[in-house]
């Protein structure tokens, strides 16, 4: 066989083929990819304001309740509660 040499080489058996190395093993390159700069985007687009959202929701319930607390309230006090709530849940 190979004379004796059992090691593979991966050089040739790759060569031309289309084979490309991943990224990661590649050197060089673009490095302005940052996973930290990428979730404080995200952070940034998906959270902002939530915490007003959150104070406006909470206060929409105890206003709805201070409503309800009133004689012969609509139903749709109680359905527009439950929703308010699950947001809130969520």
């Amino acid at each position: 066989m190979n004379g004796g040499n059992n090691q593979f080489n991966a050089k040739p058996a790759f060569a031309g083929a289309g084979f490309m190395p991943s990224e990661a093993t590649q050197t060089g390159g673009d490095h302005s990819f940052s996973p930290a700069k990428a979730l404080k985007n995200l952070h940034n687009t998906e959270f902002r304001g939530v915490e007003d959202k959150i104070k406006e929701c909470r206060q929409k319930v105890i206003d709805l309740q201070s409503t309800m607390k009133q004689p012969r309230q609509p139903m749709s006090s109680v359905e527009e509660k439950k929703e308010l709530t699950i947001r809130l849940e969520k």
